[in-house]
């Protein structure tokens, strides 16, 4: 299976945990700073989260407008899947 990269972006995820419910959910909370000066919207095209069975995918709807220099905590959706998140990636500059 071929890897896209996510697109380069000016946040870096400081930390994260991993959530999942009985029926398959997954969801990572990430803390996240936006390392600009000025306000970034953080999407589904700047991160990539891998699971256990080898796959991958980015996240369902994410778009979060951050402001510059500041961390957020957001809790984000990766749908169901038979196995559990194991590791996330994003690509900064």
């Amino acid at each position: 299976m071929r890897l896209d990269y996510p697109t380069r972006s000016e946040f870096k995820i400081v930390d994260f945990a991993f959530l999942s419910s009985e029926s398959g959910d997954r969801w990572a909370m990430v803390i996240v700073q936006n390392q600009a000066l000025d306000s970034r919207t953080f999407t589904e095209d700047q991160l990539i989260g891998f699971f256990a069975d080898g796959r991958h995918r980015k996240p369902i709807r994410l778009r979060e407008r951050i402001e510059g220099s500041k961390t957020e905590t957001i809790v984000i959706s990766f749908g169901d899947s038979d196995t559990p998140l194991v590791q996330l990636l994003t690509r900064g500059f």
